[in-house]
């Protein structure tokens, strides 16, 4: 069985997705990552999995963009078939999900932050509240990272309550991750590149 899996960066899917894709893989599972090109995608090839490069244009609002990134995902699901396509990320969770509900393949979304968008109450804010409304409105599942999220998609009738449930965690791997790993003083700030 082939499971897509998308994400906005290869960064994403090696940090915070690898133990998945690693389970799903040995599970028996062909597990497709699909994120843009970066500095982490050769990595994906490690964990078992196959991976399909698609350019996003992650901060942009360009409609012409969107939209190829709509048919990319739509050609992408066509030709690969995929039993379940797993999105995260706004425009993953967008744009491949209507992709693969035009052809019937079933999905599972998660939230894990609503993003600056939904910081204003702006254009911007109701035209990508309007595009999560019709792209989850037939997923089998909506995941939330915390209760606050979840509340707000379902007061907005942005997802359906028994689609929705909140998640435990975010995967993250606390080995991984660890606070050792970090040096940290109160005169110098994280640095995000240490923990990657």
């Amino acid at each position: 069985m082939k499971i897509i899996i998308a994400l906005n960066t290869s960064w994403n899917l090696i940090n915070f997705r690898a133990g998945m894709i690693r389970a799903l893989v040995a599970a028996g599972y062909t597990v497709i990552a699909v994120a843009p090109r970066d500095q982490y995608s050769e990595r994906l090839v490690e964990l078992g999995c196959q991976y399909i490069h698609i350019p996003i244009d992650n901060k942009g609002t360009h409609p012409g963009r969107d939209i190829m990134l709509l048919l990319r995902y739509f050609w992408l699901m066509y030709r690969e078939q995929p039993a379940l396509y797993l999105g995260y990320t706004v425009k993953p969770n967008v744009y491949g999900s209507l992709a693969a509900h035009a052809l019937g393949i079933p999905v599972i979304n998660n939230i894990a932050g609503l993003g600056n968008a939904f910081v204003n109450n702006s254009w911007l804010t109701r035209l990508v509240k309007f595009l999560y409304k019709i792209s989850l409105s037939r997923s089998a599942k909506v995941f939330f990272q915390n209760k606050d999220d979840m509340k707000l998609f379902l007061d907005e009738d942005i997802v359906r309550s028994e689609n929705a449930a909140v998640v435990p965690g975010s995967g993250v791997d606390l080995a991984y991750f660890s606070l050792d790993m970090i040096e940290y003083s109160e005169n110098q700030p994280l640095d995000n590149s240490v923990a990657v």
